[in-house]
């Protein structure tokens, strides 16, 4: 049974239930091959999502990424190619558990941060060190549950509780 938690917190960024109909066009297959039509994800706090996470540049960074000198469109632009590079970005996408999200990056449709903790910036050393473990672990099979006549599909197989993955992965 489906508690009133996790209908309010059934998304991986924690927003209610999406109303899910069903699609005899989609499934009929017409056309040629079309994208399945799975019912919603229902995430629960254990379960792992991507969060993309703006990190903190440091000030040696930010001095060489200033153009120390004027130089034309067609130069800039190149730069600007260049540096779209993923080792120079300032955004890094991670794996946590949900609940890890909720509590410290969390935004609401506005962009509007709403995490429990402080929000503050984080720098890719704090990252490796606090969800590096994640980041290894195979993807999650998905099945097909009915609750209180609903359909949506759910994690299987759940990692286990944060606090026994670092044990686990600490004596490794």
């Amino acid at each position: 049974m489906v508690s009133n938690d996790s209908d309010l917190h059934f998304t991986a960024t924690g927003q209610p239930m999406p109303p899910y109909k069903p699609s005899a066009w989609a499934n009929a297959c017409l056309w040629g091959e079309q994208a399945p039509n799975h019912p919603p994800f229902r995430f629960t706090d254990q379960s792992l999502i991507p969060v993309i996470v703006r990190v903190a540049r440091s000030d040696n960074d930010m001095v060489a990424s200033r153009p120390t000198r004027r130089t034309s469109k067609l130069s800039s632009l190149v730069r600007g190619l260049r540096s779209s590079n993923p080792k120079n970005s300032n955004i890094k996408v991670v794996r946590m558990p949900r609940s890890e999200y909720r509590k410290h990056f969390a935004r609401d449709k506005n962009n509007v941060y709403v995490g429990t903790e402080p929000e503050r910036m984080w720098t890719i050393e704090e990252l490796d060190e606090e969800f590096g473990m994640y980041q290894d672990l195979p993807p999650p099979l998905w099945s097909m549950v009915e609750s209180d006549g609903r359909i949506f599909m759910e994690d299987v197989d759940g990692w286990g509780e944060k606090e026994g993955m670092r044990s686990s992965h600490l004596s490794l």
